[in-house]
């Protein structure tokens, strides 16, 4: 979804708004969802879950780009940060400092592949 995609055409720019409305979704459905949810339950799980978004952010990095890596990146981040301040020191705080930094990671890579284009 890089802004060179556009040729000019209005099927592209109608694509373009519903694809980006729809990672909208999917960022607030993450992010207004599951990280509530997941911080209530117990830390370790909270812990794991942000480590699978921030692999799932990275892995989506190469195969959609922009959109879905800054959606899952954003979740990792936002989950990674609320667990590690929360959690002691040895209770898995490894894996959710892992979280937000590959959470990071594919953000920044989804602003770079979309300033590139």
């Amino acid at each position: 979804m890089p802004v060179a995609w556009l040729p000019g055409s209005t099927s592209d720019v109608i694509g373009m708004c519903v694809i980006g409305l729809v990672v909208l979704a999917i960022m607030a459905g993450l992010i207004l969802w599951l990280v509530p949810r997941e911080r209530a339950q117990q830390t370790s799980r909270a812990n794991r879950t942000a480590l699978i978004l921030g692999i799932l952010s990275i892995l989506a990095c190469g195969i959609f780009w922009t959109g879905l890596p800054l959606a899952i990146g954003a979740a990792a981040l936002a989950l990674g940060l609320s667990q590690r301040e929360s959690a002691a020191a040895g209770e898995g705080r490894g894996m959710a400092t892992a979280g937000m930094v590959l959470g990071g990671i594919a953000v920044l890579l989804s602003f770079v592949v979309l300033l590139i284009g």
